[in-house]
């Protein structure tokens, strides 16, 4: 084994800049070595989105915890939020907005619940349903870690110009629209 290679992840923080740009020019020249017969582009480029994303989730997540929420609390407190007045939706609907099962819905709601962050109420129309509410806790709560949340989204992209990001947005979306394809 190597003595050459440097690790994938740094504890840290935010270390994934010049270390990361090195490993992945390195894994691609081994790669080219080893199997010249593979394309190793296709791999220094996945890898840099699957490096940028753990970016992004450490930031999103640290950005959010600031204001004493996790990850997936504000996940969850922000598509309410987005709901607009009276911030509320049906916990189906709810658990669509954040790809989950309505059970792993169940255990977020209960959580949040807990919290005092959101509450439930009966549909009158439809007894089977569920409304989820923000509570306005809850919604001072979300609304301020949706101010951190998008600073920190906003530093990661600073390198950007406004040109830049409507191309990275094209190109991201033509990967993402392959993927649907699939589906």
């Amino acid at each position: 084994m190597s003595s050459n290679l440097i690790p994938i992840f740094s504890t840290s923080k935010y270390c994934y800049n010049f270390v990361m740009d090195s490993y992945i020019e390195k894994l691609e020249l081994e790669w080219a070595h080893q199997r010249p017969d593979l394309d190793a582009q296709t791999i220094a480029t996945t890898m840099r989105l699957q490096l940028l994303n753990k970016s992004l989730t450490d930031a999103a997540s640290e950005a959010v915890a600031a204001k004493d929420l996790e990850w997936w609390e504000y996940d969850t407190l922000s598509a309410l939020l987005r709901s607009g007045q009276p911030y509320q939706m049906y916990a189906s609907d709810l658990a669509r907005s954040n790809m989950l099962s309505t059970g792993a819905m169940t255990n977020r709601l209960d959580g949040l619940e807990d919290r005092g962050l959101i509450q439930r109420k009966a549909d009158r129309a439809d007894r089977r349903r569920t409304i989820i509410q923000l509570t306005l806790a809850g919604r001072k709560l979300v609304e301020k870690a949706a101010g951190s949340r998008f600073q920190s989204a906003d530093a990661i992209l600073q390198n950007l110009d406004d040109g830049e990001r409507r191309q990275l947005d094209q190109l991201l979306d033509k990967l993402l629209s392959r993927d649907k394809r699939k589906d």
